[in-house]
């Protein structure tokens, strides 16, 4: 079998200037950006759908097909996640599940009702806690109200 040979532009020409201990020209580099590019999507990927079946039972096709079905939108607010990581990067939307169904982080998948943005999300799961304590937010409501 005839040995594959390195050209300029690709990830083996790349490799082929480390080798040599030379500066890689542009199109090696651009060719290894690409590569390193599409490997980091792909554990991305993986990583982000191994979350989504372990915590909530869905796949990260599902999470995709319920992000469009909501316009890549909050399911309340209506508006894009605006939170950013810590590498510089927009946050995915948080799924939300029923917590009477599967309290805890935890879903069954069943109970999935939406992608929430952190805010929507972080504000739900107070208004669900007030109401555990309280019973009811009329307190909160008549409290708003001024009453």
């Amino acid at each position: 079998m005839a040995r594959k040979v390195a050209v300029c532009g690709t990830t083996s020409g790349y490799t082929k200037h480390y080798l040599a201990n030379e500066k890689p020209c542009e199109p090696c580099k651009t060719a290894k950006a690409v590569y390193r590019k599409s490997q980091y999507e792909a554990k991305f990927n993986l990583g982000k759908n191994w979350t989504l079946s372990r915590l909530y039972k869905i796949s990260l096709n599902e999470y995709n097909e319920l992000l469009e079905k909501q316009n890549g939108v909050c399911a309340i607010c209506k508006k894009p996640e605006s939170r950013i990581h810590p590498k510089g990067k927009v946050v995915s939307l948080s799924v939300d599940h029923d917590h009477a169904c599967c309290p805890g982080k935890q879903s069954c998948g069943k109970c999935i009702r939406g992608l929430l943005c952190g805010s929507c999300n972080l504000i739900l799961g107070k208004i669900e806690e007030f109401i555990e304590l309280n019973g009811s937010m009329d307190n909160l409501i008549n409290y708003l109200k001024g009453e």
